[in-house]
């Protein structure tokens, strides 16, 4: 059971263990202890009780698998292993299950079938929403799937700019995501909804700048915010100058938003983390 101003390992064995064990049982491949995702299983919870844990046992559980499923996502289109033509047909096969489309699973690799049944069992879930709020997922959650592909042909690319990368890879790194999820279940008018949008944007680009900065020391991806800056004798120095900037603009932003306060926190908070984390670690590490 989860109880209120309980530590993070209290809380863990308590509460979270249990549904890690629920979701590793039922999608056994992508969270195998070979994967990214596996590795990652308890800095997601970490994650999730830092910004997240006034909320209850049902938001923290519909949390959990969407986070789970974004680094098993990112997992898959990183994949060497999987050709490109495969990627194209899992992204297809992602907008029917978020657009309830119909598609076909024969011959498909357990990995595939796994990531579309944690998308189809989100989706599920988010339905009960009110019709915005689920429009508003749906159409973040399509953006995602977007991003995540322009960024998989991206990265093939030789003179990427540094607008073009951040311009994707910030809808790809999928706090956006995210942020949609909790919103399902949270009580938020359209018009908020509207007026927040430019603010979570410049939060998602702190994330993804953070996660470069990451990527970069641990050599992880050949192209990242940082590879990509021309014309720059530091360019790590630049991103690390950037990401300050902008979170100071994101911190304006955010502060001037008329929104719930609990809200507001949530979301303030997932972007401190993510600054901070990615400094010395990364979630599967």
């Amino acid at each position: 059971m989860r109880k209120k101003n309980q530590g993070f390992e209290q809380d863990y064995i308590n509460y979270y263990i249990e549904k890690v064990e629920y979701i590793k049982n039922k999608y056994p491949n992508i969270t195998g202890e070979n994967r990214r995702t596996g590795r990652a299983l308890k800095n997601i919870c970490f994650f999730i009780w830092y910004y997240a844990k006034e909320e209850d046992n049902a938001m923290i559980d519909l949390l959990l698998k969407a986070s789970v499923l974004l680094v098993a996502q990112d997992d898959f289109y990183d994949s060497l292993n999987i050709s490109n033509g495969k990627k194209k047909e899992f992204y297809s096969v992602c907008v029917n299950v978020i657009k309830g489309g119909k598609y076909n699973l024969d011959n498909e690799t357990q990995q595939f079938m796994e990531l579309v049944n944690l998308w189809k069992e989100i989706n599920q879930e988010v339905k009960n929403a009110s019709s915005y709020l689920y429009a508003y997922w749906k159409n973040k959650s399509l953006e995602l799937n977007d991003a995540m592909l322009r960024e998989n042909d991206i990265i093939r690319q030789k003179n990427v700019t540094f607008n073009e990368y951040i311009k994707v890879s910030t809808n790809s790194v999928g706090i956006i995501f995210i942020w949609a999820t909790y919103f399902t279940k949270k009580n938020i008018s359209n018009v908020e909804l509207k007026k927040i949008d430019p603010t979570l944007f410049i939060g998602a680009e702190i994330s993804r700048l953070s996660n470069d900065i990451a990527s970069y020391r641990r050599k992880k991806n050949r192209i990242n915010a940082i590879s990509v800056v021309k014309n720059n004798k530091s360019p790590k120095k630049y991103i690390l100058n950037l990401i300050k900037k902008e979170h100071i603009k994101f911190n304006n932003s955010l502060s001037k938003v008329k929104i719930e306060n609990e809200v507001k926190q949530v979301i303030k908070k997932s972007v401190d983390f993510l600054e901070m984390f990615y400094k010395t670690s990364d979630f599967d590490q």
